[in-house]
């Protein structure tokens, strides 16, 4: 019996390393936000990894009422602060939210940075990203997160950077 039950170690130490679930629940919603790559162009040279890769943010919504939620507007900005200078760069934009019925969920991609930085063995240098969202419907704020508390300060020392365009040309 003792062997059993030590083959399961290694997946409840694993289980138990996990992050949380990390949804959250705000003014009638539950909300996660997550970065993620959508393109890389990582290259290494000798024992160095250099990082080029552009990222969004992946925000799951869910209307966690019993009503139904008018259509609105998701306002995001992201805050590209770079490894190698003092320079912070925003980018920002806007995104029609369509109506949500009760305990409906939506999955947004939103924004896109270009993240860039090297390894070197053990060290790592690399762009941090942080990121506001805001959720108006009928024009009032309901719904306005941050990844970090001091987000409107490094905003104001923000350069504005304009989006690459992604979108496939048209014929």
């Amino acid at each position: 019996m003792a062997a059993p039950l030590r083959s399961l170690l290694p997946l409840v130490l694993v289980m138990a390393a996990a992050p949380a679930a990390r949804a959250v629940e705000k003014n009638g919603y539950q909300y996660d936000v997550q970065k993620t790559v959508l393109d890389r162009g990582d290259n290494r040279v000798y024992s160095a990894t250099h990082l080029d890769r552009l990222t969004a943010l992946k925000v799951a919504l869910k209307n966690i009422t019993f009503k139904e939620m008018p259509a609105g507007e998701v306002t995001w900005e992201i805050l590209n602060r770079k490894h190698n200078s003092t320079t912070i760069e925003i980018t920002s934009g806007q995104e029609k939210l369509p109506v949500m019925k009760a305990s409906q969920k939506l999955d947004l991609t939103l924004g896109l940075a270009n993240v860039q930085g090297y390894i070197y063995g053990a060290r790592r240098y690399v762009d941090e990203l942080e990121w506001q969202i805001t959720i108006k419907r009928e024009g009032k704020e309901e719904l306005k997160i941050n990844s970090t508390k001091n987000f409107d300060l490094l905003a104001k020392r923000a350069v504005k950077v304009e989006l690459p365009n992604t979108e496939a040309p048209k014929p």
